[in-house]
């Protein structure tokens, strides 16, 4: 069972885009593979076996948070490390990679717009599953799926920035 478990991996990737929102023009591009922390594990095993009906509901990925923690992120990491967070709901329905799903990619997309994290600095992404609420501010059990540091962007009100976060399950 062991050399099973150890074969199954989780991994993701993310692109960052900061764009002028008045011109659409890019300002800041990142693409990396991001860190899926220990958290993920809990939720796939929720959302496998079903044990209670909020499992899926719970459980599935939900939110995209960002903050300005610059720490380096490891698999035990359970937040964002840094004081500044906003959290936003990703855009639903979630998007698969090809039209067969036979890529096993997900993508999570959502963009901070004008009105959001103003006058702050941006260094790091969290992907969260729902938790209790459908309001990401509201949740207070959301979980942590994965975290990644990137260069930092001062937000203001004249710059969007958008996350798309692919992951797939691998064997």
């Amino acid at each position: 069972m062991t050399a099973f478990i150890s074969q199954i991996k989780i991994q993701g990737f993310l692109t960052i885009t900061a764009r002028d929102a008045k011109t659409g023009r890019i300002v800041f591009r990142e693409d990396k593979p991001n860190l899926v922390v220990q958290g993920t594990k809990g939720v796939v095993a929720h959302l496998l076996a079903q044990i209670s009906g909020t499992d899926a509901n719970e459980n599935r990925i939900w939110g995209i948070y960002v903050g300005d923690g610059d720490a380096v992120p490891v698999s035990s990491h359970i937040a964002l490390q840094g004081a500044n967070v906003t959290k936003r709901a990703i855009n639903q329905p979630m998007t698969i990679a090809s039209p067969e799903a036979t890529s096993g990619i997900a993508e999570a997309e959502v963009t901070f717009g004008t009105t959001d994290h103003v006058d702050q600095y941006i260094r790091e992404v969290g992907l969260f599953s729902r938790g209790n609420s459908d309001d990401p501010t509201l949740s207070t059990s959301a979980v942590m799926m994965a975290r990644q540091i990137h260069g930092e962007i001062y937000k203001t009100a004249s710059i969007t920035v958008t996350y798309i976060w692919r992951y797939q399950i691998t064997v």
